[in-house]
């Protein structure tokens, strides 16, 4: 069975503070039909290189695809009183052990194409972040519009300091939560973009 993990890209979609506005233009001819688009890659479901934060890393057009095709784990974990992210006292991290692909499940995918969605919303704590340098985890993705604070990019520096790959805007999750699955969340190959906008999906037996 294969599950969208994606939300629709769309004319004047909310988007993240600061980025330009989304246009998405329809054009009718005699024999066919043409769509433009103009958005940042960060908008919608997208995919974040180290190249985001750190100069002289692999774009989107030249990293491992690996990063973002293979085995997948979603957890659910809701965020605490100051909106952070951790893992519980009683996790258990043998569940995930194995996975090169992490997602977190935090609910917050139910407010996309709201303008509430981009506000107040759960983001990894620093602690959360470390662990999974010990996991050894390679692409870590959420239902957030950004793993970080929105005032900062402390953990993106953190991960990709450690060549950690990020999927943000994923959709959907509740449908994979506490599962193993196939994921892909590929890149398109824009030449020297540090993001890129995905059609993620997961495959469950």
């Amino acid at each position: 069975m294969i599950i969208d993990l994606s939300s629709s890209i769309y004319n004047n979609m909310p988007h993240y503070p600061d980025d330009i506005d989304v246009k998405v233009e329809s054009f009718n001819y005699e024999y066919f039909n043409i769509t433009n688009i103009n958005m940042c890659v960060h908008s919608g479901t997208h995919i974040d290189t180290p190249l985001h934060c750190i100069n002289n890393k692999p774009s989107a057009e030249n990293i491992d695809l690996n990063y973002f095709i293979g085995k997948a784990y979603c957890i659910d974990i809701k965020a605490d009183k100051d909106n952070k992210i951790n893992f519980p006292n009683n996790f258990n991290f043998e569940n995930i052990k194995g996975h090169d692909i992490l997602l977190i499940n935090t609910s917050w995918h139910k407010n996309v194409n709201t303008d509430y969605y981009y506000k107040d919303f759960p983001y990894l704590s620093k602690s959360f972040a470390y662990k999974l340098l010990d996991l050894k985890i390679k692409t870590i993705g959420i239902d957030t519009p950004s793993i970080d604070n929105i005032n900062n990019n402390l953990i993106h520096n953190i991960l990709f300091s450690h060549d950690i790959c990020i999927i943000e805007g994923l959709y959907n999750l509740d449908k994979v939560s506490n599962k193993e699955f196939f994921f892909s969340a590929a890149p398109l190959k824009i030449k020297g973009s540090e993001g890129s906008p995905v059609r993620a999906y997961a495959v469950i037996k």
